[in-house]
């Protein structure tokens, strides 16, 4: 919507001199956090120096990033057997994002749950999927400011492609 701006830019010219304040103690100042939840943005700090360069590539996770899903486990949704998949695919999903399985070994184990999922399936899950609300007006303002995107999955390519394609974004 207009009434609230979706990417930010503010420059402090010159900034605050680093023995007065630096920028992890202005990131974590009362104004940012008020600004930041009144706005819903997050706000990343960077001095404005000579040298500084303005972004030439973003790069997105799909899952739970571009997308509100986790893929997998929407997969996980379609196999009718065994019962409970989806619980014994989030529980694999959570102990490797808390570091407790490496992501290779995650990932077999969850695909190996999911074993028989025909390949047309990822042409009839992509009506599913959710874009992350201002994830496309996102995307269209980078481009407009000439910034290349990129969306990577540790998952299912076919999906990504698609999002890729779907929300005009560079690379997948």
């Amino acid at each position: 919507s207009q009434e609230h701006p979706r990417v930010v830019e503010l420059t402090l010219a010159p900034g605050p001199p680093r023995e007065y304040l630096s920028l992890s103690d202005l990131r974590k100042h009362e104004t940012i956090y008020r600004f930041e939840r009144e706005w819903n943005v997050d706000v990343a700090l960077q001095r404005d120096l000579v040298w500084r360069r303005h972004p030439r590539l973003v790069v997105f996770d799909m899952d739970r990033t571009l997308i509100t899903q986790e893929v997998i486990e929407l997969l996980a949704d379609s196999v009718t057997s065994p019962p409970n998949l989806r619980a014994r695919v989030a529980r694999i999903t959570e102990r490797a994002m808390q570091g407790e399985l490496e992501f290779d070994a995650s990932f077999r184990e969850r695909l190996a749950l999911l074993k028989g999922v025909r390949a047309s399936f990822f042409e009839e899950l992509r009506s599913t999927l959710t874009v992350t609300k201002g994830a496309a007006d996102l995307i269209r303002a980078l481009r407009r400011l000439g910034v290349k995107t990129a969306v990577v999955s540790g998952g299912f390519q076919p999906l990504t492609q698609w999002l890729a394609d779907h929300l005009g974004i560079n690379y997948a």
